[in-house]
């Protein structure tokens, strides 16, 4: 075949693109300014495998890429996973300390006013206040950090397939001895017309 060889069970239109360089186009894409890209978009709260789109690479590269990380504990792969990995930390990490700072009113707002005066000079007027407590905060965190205690509506995990299943036919039992064997006097009767 033309343009290189197939590996073995590989088919011939999914064969790997190289460039130029002899590097597949997956690899050319882990640059500095990409993984930069990667890096602020986790600061800032994006899901890892959302900044493959972000760089233009599909999730199936990006997987490729963590395994490559996990393959070789040296490798700039790995050091990238970790870095990834580190700054997802630290961001849930922040959103947790904000969470806490709401729930126990150590959060402040500042309201900042801009006027002009009636000689016409602008004037800006900042009033910080301090907030109070907010209880829906904890109970958040109580919800999703302890939801076998504190949440409302908890999955049935300690069930199983046979509990649900002898569950539904019980029900179905109970309807079934619901219903007489002989209709009612009153369902045999046809109805009179005027």
């Amino acid at each position: 075949m033309a343009g290189g060889t197939l590996r073995k069970g590989q088919h011939p239109r999914l064969k790997r693109r190289k460039g130029a360089d002899g590097t597949r186009s997956a690899d050319r894409k882990f640059t500095r300014k990409n993984k930069q890209i990667v890096y602020e978009a986790i600061a800032n709260g994006m899901p890892r495998i959302c900044c493959a789109d972000l760089i233009g690479v599909t999730s199936v590269t990006w997987s490729q890429w963590m395994t490559r990380a996990t393959e070789f504990p040296d490798s700039a792969y790995a050091a990238f996973k970790d870095k990834c990995a580190a700054l997802k930390a630290a961001r849930e990490k922040e959103a947790l300390q904000v969470i806490k700072n709401c729930g126990k009113g150590k959060y402040t707002k500042t309201d900042t006013t801009i006027k002009k005066n009636a000689a016409g000079e602008i004037e800006v007027t900042k009033r910080t206040t301090q907030m109070y407590p907010q209880w829906q905060a904890a109970a958040w965190y109580l919800e999703r950090r302890r939801a076998k205690h504190y949440a409302l509506n908890q999955p049935a995990l300690d069930k199983t397939p046979e509990d649900h299943a002898r569950e539904i036919k019980d029900a179905y039992d109970s309807i079934m001895n619901s219903v007489p064997d002989k209709p009612e006097p009153w369902c045999n009767r046809i109805p009179e017309e005027d």
